[in-house]
């Protein structure tokens, strides 16, 4: 079984909020939305790797914080 995946990415309007949880897979938009804009998918993390992500997030010139504003300035043609 897939350990649940937590989305710390901004929220996106109609589909998908910050913190929600997934287990056993995604549901359809939201597996549209990965296919479509797969850098989305660096914003699923792991319930046991979730403190060091939002660790990484805090810290403005990360990886991490990169991708949650990439996702931030395209979230509305997702």
């Amino acid at each position: 079984m897939r350990e649940t995946m937590i989305y710390i990415g901004p929220s996106i309007d109609h589909l998908i909020q910050t913190g929600a949880a997934f287990a056993g897979g995604y549901p359809p938009k939201v597996e549209a939305a990965l296919k479509k804009e797969p850098f989305l998918y660096d914003l699923m993390i792991p319930v046991s790797q979730l403190a060091e992500a939002r660790k990484e997030l805090s810290k403005p010139g990360s990886g991490l914080a990169a991708l949650y504003r990439r996702a931030e300035g395209g979230k509305h043609g997702i």
